[in-house]
């Protein structure tokens, strides 16, 4: 299963836990990367399930909705100038050496929309596809990293949300008739039952 670094992932964690707990033998591999790293493997047939940030053009895939919110903001050392405040704005990164998601993806161009004419002013000094080491380079350079709020914690970074907000959906994606594992199809129909339930 391939997961994109994202705080539904803990709700996806949970219905893995409660899979395990029905079928204990069961293991599950799972492989960090973006949007795109995932649908290639889908692809190539070396992963079942992904879990996606939206948007993202999956019109050939059948999908499942995680019911958390992702929100964009942007990771600051807390030395920056920035960092006293408690939002970003649009303009407020102009003059910062900024990090971003890796261009010409649909996430990428939101945040171009959301940043309006500024997004043409702002010092983008590299792009990223795994934030891990995004933070770790802009914490060197005492830069900001533009990205989803995170659940874990980074010393001397400070997560800002951007104001106006702007927060995105992910859903679990797969194609049909290309499952290969039993464990995979009953993890499925077991995600699928409970989405059931709590829609009740």
């Amino acid at each position: 299963m391939g997961c994109n670094e994202l705080r539904s992932v803990q709700e996806l964690a949970r219905a893995m836990a409660g899979f395990q707990n029905r079928y204990p033998r069961v293991k599950f591999e799972l492989y960090s990367g973006s949007n795109e790293d995932i649908q290639e493997r889908i692809e190539q047939g070396t992963l079942d399930i992904g879990l996606f940030l939206e948007p993202f053009h999956l019109a050939r895939y059948e999908t499942l909705p995680m019911h958390t919110k992702e929100r964009r903001g942007v990771l600051l050392h807390r030395e920056a100038p920035l960092a006293v405040q408690d939002t970003i704005y649009p303009g407020d990164l102009v003059g910062t050496l900024v990090m971003t998601i890796h261009v010409d993806t649909p996430a990428h161009q939101e945040l171009s929309q959301w940043s309006g004419d500024f997004a043409k002013e702002m010092d983008f000094s590299a792009n990223y596809n795994v934030l891990h080491n995004a933070v770790i380079v802009a914490r060197e350079r005492k830069g900001a990293v533009i990205c989803l709020e995170q659940d874990c914690h980074y010393d001397d970074m400070k997560f800002l949300p951007l104001e106006p907000e702007l927060s995105v959906g992910s859903v679990l994606a797969w194609k049909e008739g290309r499952i290969a594992s039993r464990a995979a199809k009953a993890f499925l129909q077991f995600l699928q039952h409970k989405e059931e339930q709590e829609t009740k």
